[in-house]
């Protein structure tokens, strides 16, 4: 029979594929399926999901640990139930890791420096590609600059935020793409602590968050 196949990045973006012990019909059904297009597809568990969610919120039943928003349907966490504790180890722990902290880091040093896709590409998957799937025009940095009177030239620009139309709906997040960083989950801003990707030496770092005018995350 066949062994495990080897999977190599090779020259000029070149996939190498190698199925040890294949016979002549196993390589050729290999490469039709290799250069066959691929499809995800994805299915809601019942048609009827909607009107079943609807149902849950009317007979006013919440999972376990939570409560149903006074604000509309959506579920919240009941103060009233004790969380549960974020030291627990992957055994003892409900499901779910914390990945938001570590996210961009642990995607640029594996796709980024890998050579995978490019600093723009990635940045397209996180975050501008979200924002259409929710209805939402991604903050266009450039074409804002361009706008303000003075803007253009030098080797600095500088964008006044107070000067935007609709500012509210503006989302920037300031990247550091080559600094290095060890992912550290005792230094995590959630109180959880599970994570695969403790000890990882990765590269690139969120700096900051701005929603609208405001500054909400820094690490300048």
């Amino acid at each position: 029979g066949t062994e495990e196949p080897v999977i190599t990045k090779g020259q000029d973006g070149r996939i190498y594929v190698q199925i040890p012990g294949a016979t002549e019909e196993q390589r050729a059904q290999a490469e039709r399926m290799i250069k066959s297009a691929a499809y995800l597809e994805f299915y809601l568990v019942s048609k009827k999901s909607a009107q079943r969610v609807d149902e849950l919120f009317d007979k006013g039943l919440a999972p376990h640990g939570y409560q149903i928003s006074v604000a509309g349907k959506w579920y919240v966490r009941d103060e009233s139930v004790p969380a549960p504790d974020p030291r627990l180890g992957f055994l003892e722990a409900p499901n779910g890791i914390i990945g938001l902290e570590c996210a961009y880091g642990v995607c640029h040093k594996v796709l980024v420096d890998g050579g995978y896709i490019s600093d723009k590409r990635l940045i397209e998957l996180m975050a501008g590609e979200p924002m259409k799937l929710m209805g939402r025009t991604p903050t266009d940095i450039t074409a804002l600059l361009d706008e303000q009177q003075g803007a253009v030239g030098g080797t600095k620009r500088v964008l006044d935020l107070r000067k935007c139309d609709d500012a509210a709906r503006i989302g920037l997040a300031v990247l550091n793409t080559a600094e290095q960083w060890t992912v550290d989950p005792e230094r995590f801003h959630s109180k959880a602590r599970n994570t695969p990707f403790g000890g990882w030496q990765v590269s690139g770092r969120p700096l900051a968050t701005i929603i609208g005018t405001s500054l909400a995350f820094s690490r300048l």
